[in-house]
């Protein structure tokens, strides 16, 4: 109960199970003001899970979550005498609005500042959270450290062209996606009423990708490589085409994941990137790198930097022209393509792939104008 001339005074938290969110469990902690029987609530940048929140708060002891309440709930007293020394009308409203913003004042600058907080509580890669800066950087680079209140739909798609001006696609998909993102928790932490990126779209676009041939891939499995190391990265490699394994899945590679499935050698278990589980059927010439090392890869663990650093070797060695520049992402995608080509169910090789949808399946494959046309050829006569 905070003492001074109003009649009542009220600060509270709340960690509500009905917001919790699908993907993690956490659901925003909310602040609760009630003043003279006027409440309000609204979000806060931090996250909890409602039973973690629960058993914080009606703990005696101190841990980060009752110190985090009540820190914002001191910063709350401070803006309630700051109200009342400037003979303001002290209401739950008025409290929320100097809390939030201050003098008035909430730039783009401080929203950055809140939901990267916010973010870091993700457990988000290091990289990814470059990306959410750099999309944020570059919307105040383009329209200026802005007070949020003013941000338009024409400051949004100003942010787009530039994105379309400068990146391609894909990227300009990733960084719009991101930027917009800090809206929608402006608008979640009722900071905004609206999201001024509501009406924009923009897709991921498609990017073709060059993929090795059959006849470089020959090249590569048959070459007589002099170094162990460039020998080592190629089998890896060769392998890699015959089980659409990524490099961290390839790395993380144990004798007991190889098990036969109605007679043929299959790797199945989650990605290490995505945790998504696959069943990767593997194709004879990777059966025959896997017993030459008896399934056991340990070997064969070399950091991505190096392994792709030796297949640019193996590509000058082995005269590879088909991609601009060999790397062991390659395989995968050469895996992808010749299941496709051989009319393989696309389902099938979306699941063996471990991919979460059907789309990122589609981004890996290059099926040529000629392709597509002996494909429906093999199924419909066309004359």
């Amino acid at each position: 109960m905070y003492k001074g001339k109003r009649q009542t005074y009220c600060i509270s938290f709340a960690c509500r199970k009905a917001k919790a969110a699908k993907k993690n469990g956490l659901s925003p902690v909310q602040a609760i003001i009630v003043i003279n029987g006027e409440r309000v609530c609204f979000n806060l940048p931090k996250k909890e899970s409602p039973d973690d929140f629960k058993k914080a708060m009606s703990s005696s002891r101190t841990n980060p979550i009752r110190d985090y309440c009540y820190a914002v709930e001191k910063r709350l007293d401070e803006c309630a005498d700051k109200l009342v020394m400037e003979n303001m009308p002290l209401t739950a409203a008025g409290l929320k609005q100097e809390y939030l913003f201050g003098n008035g004042v909430y730039r783009l600058e401080r929203l950055k500042q809140d939901y990267l907080t916010e973010a870091s509580d993700r457990n988000l890669t290091k990289r990814t959270m470059e990306r959410y800066k750099d999309s944020i950087d570059i919307f105040i680079k383009v329209n200026g450290n802005k007070e949020i209140h003013t941000v338009t739909t024409n400051d949004c798609k100003r942010f787009l062209q530039y994105l379309t001006a400068n990146y391609q696609q894909s990227t300009v998909y990733g960084l719009f996606t991101k930027a917009k993102s800090f809206f929608i928790y402006a608008c979640d932490c009722n900071i905004i009423p609206k999201n001024p990126f509501g009406s924009i779209k923009t897709g991921r676009g498609f990017v073709p990708k060059d993929v090795l041939s059959d006849e470089d891939y020959k090249a590569i499995k048959d070459a007589d490589l002099y170094f162990w190391r460039m020998e080592r990265v190629r089998d890896l490699f060769v392998f890699a085409c015959n089980s659409g394994l990524a490099w961290t899945d390839c790395y993380h590679l144990r004798p007991e994941d190889f098990t036969e499935i109605e007679g043929k050698w299959c790797i199945s278990k989650p990605r290490v990137k995505s945790n998504i589980p696959y069943v990767s059927v593997i194709l004879p010439d990777g059966v025959e790198i896997a017993k030459k090392y008896n399934f056991d890869f340990t070997s064969l663990q070399i950091s991505n930097q190096k392994t792709n650093m030796s297949l640019k070797d193996v590509q000058m060695h082995c005269g590879v022209k088909s991609v601009d520049s060999l790397s062991f992402h390659c395989a995968r995608h050469y895996y992808i393509q010749k299941l496709t080509k051989a009319g393989v169910n696309a389902m099938a090789i979306m699941r063996s792939a471990g991919h979460t949808n059907i789309f990122q399946t589609f981004e890996y494959t290059n099926l040529s104008k000629a392709d597509v046309v002996n494909e429906i050829q093999r199924h419909i006569q066309l004359s």
